[in-house]
């Protein structure tokens, strides 16, 4: 099962995630040069550990008088992903959530438990969704050294705004299919080359 997978995939990767710097592939090469403040590891990695990581980038204007912006795709805490997903079943479903200081490893075991109960529900597509978002975060920082091929050109509906998905494409490990982690688009072969047409125009 897919998700049962996932879920033992998530719980693994997590374990070995290393804030060190150059400790992952994609986050430890060496920024451009300048006096910029910058925290003794990987605010990436830091970010994906922190259970209060927050979803949405900030811009606040500082002490200097400079605008500052976050990310407008920060990296997800992986504990407070799992403890949403674990809470929304648990809600649904009328049984105990997890306990408040239960570890990413007992989040993904208290999902694969109820397993039979999920995937008899429409819910599993979003749970699924999730996790794989989870996934693709954790893959290039825990050493999937899959081939980055550009950034999701699939254009989101926002209601009155519409924006590019821009999350990191990667070329599959297995089959042939391009798949994004984050809005889920999928490119099979046949596609390929309208894909690399869409990633060359953005």
């Amino acid at each position: 099962m897919r998700i049962r997978e996932g879920l033992k995939d998530i719980s693994t990767r997590y374990s070995r995630l290393d804030p060190t710097p150059g400790a992952s592939g994609e986050h430890g090469t060496r920024g451009a040069p300048g006096f910029g403040s910058r925290a003794p590891a990987s605010e990436h990695i830091i970010a994906m550990t922190d259970r209060r990581s927050s979803p949405v980038g900030r811009v606040w204007v500082a002490g200097d008088g400079r605008v500052h912006r976050e990310s407008e795709r920060p990296p997800l805490s992986v504990w407070a992903v799992l403890d949403t997903l674990c809470w929304t079943v648990a809600e649904e479903q009328g049984v105990d959530g997890p306990a408040p200081d239960a570890s990413v490893y007992q989040l993904t075991r208290f999902l694969d438990v109820q397993l039979d109960w999920l995937t008899r529900r429409s819910m599993v597509v979003e749970v699924w969704r999730d996790l794989r978002g989870l996934l693709a975060q954790l893959r290039p920082a825990t050493g999937d050294q899959r081939a980055k091929i550009g950034t999701c050109p699939n254009t989101l509906d926002e209601g009155e705004h519409s924006r590019e998905c821009a999350a990191p494409l990667y070329a599959p490990i297995k089959g042939d299919t391009i798949s994004c982690g984050q809005c889920q688009r999928a490119w099979p072969r046949p596609a390929w080359e309208q894909l690399g047409r869409m990633i060359n125009a953005a």
